[in-house]
């Protein structure tokens, strides 16, 4: 068997915690300002965690029961207008 140095360091956890904080990876012995790309699992608290350190942010839309566009989920019951998905009235 070998091993194969991708230089790619993956941090898990056994527990299911949003990514909300940058103290998580100091946690791990890791300095989040010495990498290039960091990718995390949620659409609001990343962006609060990382916005002291990330120059920019991707948005990946994925399907499941929750998503980052909610304009794509399919509502049966829902009140109208409701933001994001009509402008909201002008008052």
């Amino acid at each position: 068997m070998e091993s194969l140095d991708t230089g790619i360091t993956v941090m898990l956890t056994t527990r299911r915690i949003p990514p909300f904080s940058l103290s998580q990876f100091a946690a791990c012995n890791l300095d989040p300002a010495n990498f290039t790309i960091i990718v995390a699992k949620g659409v609001i608290a990343p962006l609060a965690a990382y916005r002291p350190i990330a120059k920019s942010f991707i948005h990946v839309d994925t399907p499941g029961a929750t998503r980052a566009d909610m304009t794509r989920l399919a509502y049966s019951h829902r009140r109208n207008p409701m933001f994001p998905f009509e402008d909201a009235p002008s008052m």
